[in-house]
Formats: structure tokens, C-alpha cells, sequence
């Protein structure tokens, strides 16, 4: 799905306050009206006085016809994730590229401390494409996207010696073209040693996100599925009521026990009179 993704720098907040930036913030950065897009974000800490705050948004239509098609299914999703994002997983550093390249789009990511601070995904040309003009493609992207992001970060600018990591096709061509130390992804979850990782890279990444270990470098971790969507929480009366229900069986039961004990006590007593007064 087609996405926004900024990363916006912010002093130290209080949690109560990051709501509400988060939202001001969108509005302002998001190319279209907030009406549109389906948003989500998190607050990451850089330092006693910095926090990033990552925003991600995805336009409602098309995630509506997805979920529908899957709600059709008979599927209930509980987490989505943007496909760069669960790239921006599969790396051991914190300072890093990634690159995943499929048939017929590549994308694109720029990891600075644990960060995603740029994702790109993009299409290949209409048509019949060699794999060396595809991976001529891809690095003309890249070197775009690299431009950029040191236009605005020189004192944190990404040298030439930054380590790639590349997945899916192309990875020998690009190997030798890209210009950075290209290496292999690293193997953060277990399986056999015929599983092609590249080939899978995408899936290791929401794999790594459900598995809750941190092994990942990366550190957005956002669940992008909407509000919306979500498993509605129980209402706090409801919940109420079944407290008093189960309190009250858990106080009735044995008061009727014991009084059905009494009762029968009672019977026999007054069985043993009767035959005494006989």
C-alpha cells in the first residue's frame, strides 16, 4: 500500500502532550487532508531533550478494500505493517541501508540510529526492463535519497562506507554497482541453512515485530492497523457486571451449601424427636 512516512524531531514531552503533537504535526507534514488517511505514530527517545516522532499514514480507501477482502475471507487482522518498515528490521545495525528489490517495485530504506529516517517504495518502469537497467534504476534512486537526506543532516551525513543490506532480486548486479559495503542479512530468527533469507526478508521482518525479542536494530515498532479495526474492549460496566456475578456465585455457593447442610442437620434432628416423643 501506498504510504507517508516523516520523522520529526521534538524536545522532550511530557506523554500526556505527545498525542496531540503527534496530530498537529500530521496535519502539517501529511500531503493530504488527515479526512483521508488512516494514521498512526510513535514517540521514540533520543536523548534527555530530543524525541523523534514517527508518523505514518495510509489512505483510508484502499485500506477499507483490504480489509473488507479479508473480513470476506473470514480473516481478522491484528497487525499491519508498512513493507519498509518491517525491512528496516532485518539489520544488525543501527546505521544502515536496506534495499529489497521484487519484479516489479524496490524499496528503499534509511536507517540512522535505530531510526527509519527515509522510506521509499517505488515502481519499475512499464515494459520490458533488463536487470541491469532495473539495477541502474535502483541506484539512481538511491543516490537520490542519499542526496537528500545529507542536504538536511550534514553532521550526520551517510558516507560511503555505511553498510547496504540488499534482499530480493538484482543482488549480484547491485553488489557490484551501489557503491557501499553490501552485506548479507543477517540471520536473527532460526531456520535451516536451505532457507533463501532474501528472498523472505519482508516476512522475517513481521515475524521479528510478532516475536517481541530484541535482536532487531531498529527501533520503530509501529502497528499501522487502524483504530477502527481494532478489537473493541469490553465496556467497563459490562466488565463490572461480570465481576459482581462471579463474586456474588463465589459468595452465594457456599452460603447455599452450608444452608442446605443446616437444613438437613434440621430434618434429622427433628426426625429424632418425633420418634423420642413416640
Amino acid at each position: 500500500i501506498h504510504s507517508i512516512y516523516r520523522v520529526i524531531s521534538m524536545p522532550q514531552l511530557p506523554k500526556k502532550m505527545l498525542d496531540e503533537t503527534a496530530r498537529r504535526e500530521m496535519e502539517q507534514v501529511m500531503p493530504v487532508p488527515l479526512n483521508e488517511l488512516y494514521t498512526s505514530w510513535q514517540a521514540i527517545s533520543i536523548s534527555d531533550a530530543e524525541t523523534a516522532i514517527c508518523l505514518v499514514g495510509l489512505p483510508r480507501n484502499t485500506v477499507d478494500a483490504m480489509m473488507e477482502t479479508l473480513h470476506e475471507a473470514g480473516l481478522k487482522s491484528q497487525v499491519i505493517n508498512v513493507r519498509p518498515l518491517a525491512l528496516a528490521r532485518v539489520t544488525d545495525e543501527n546505521k544502515a541501508i536496506i534495499i529489497n528489490v521484487q519484479p516489479v517495485s524496490f524499496d528503499i530504506v534509511i536507517m540512522i540510529d535505530g531510526i527509519p529516517e527515509l522510506l521509499r517504495s517505488l515502481p519499475f518502469p512499464s515494459g520490458d526492463i533488463s536487470p541491469s537497467d532495473k539495477a541502474a534504476t535502483v541506484k539512481e534512486e538511491l543516490d537520490r535519497t542519499v542526496a537528500f537526506y545529507n542536504s538536511s543532516h550534514k553532521e550526520n551525513a551517510i558516507m560511503h562506507n555505511v553498510a547496504a543490506f540488499v534482499s530480493g532480486e538484482l543482488r549480484e548486479i547491485l553488489v557490484e554497482i551501489l557503491g557501499y559495503p553490501i552485506r548479507p542479512l543477517p540471520q536473527l530468527l532460526s531456520y535451516p541453512d536451505s532457507f533463501d533469507a532474501n528472498e523472505y526478508a519482508t516476512n522475517i521482518g513481521l515475524a521479528l515485530k510478532q516475536a517481541k525479542v530484541n535482536i532487531s536494530q531498529a527501533r520503530a515498532d509501529i502497528n499501522v492497523i487502524p483504530e477502527v479495526y481494532l478489537p473493541k474492549p469490553r465496556p467497563i460496566t459490562e466488565i463490572v457486571a461480570w465481576t459482581f456475578i462471579v463474586v456474588a456465585v463465589g459468595v452465594l455457593v457456599p452460603l447455599a451449601i452450608s444452608t442446605r447442610q443446616a437444613s438437613q442437620e434440621t430434618s434429622a434432628l427433628e426426625a429424632r424427636v418425633s420418634s423420642a416423643q413416640i
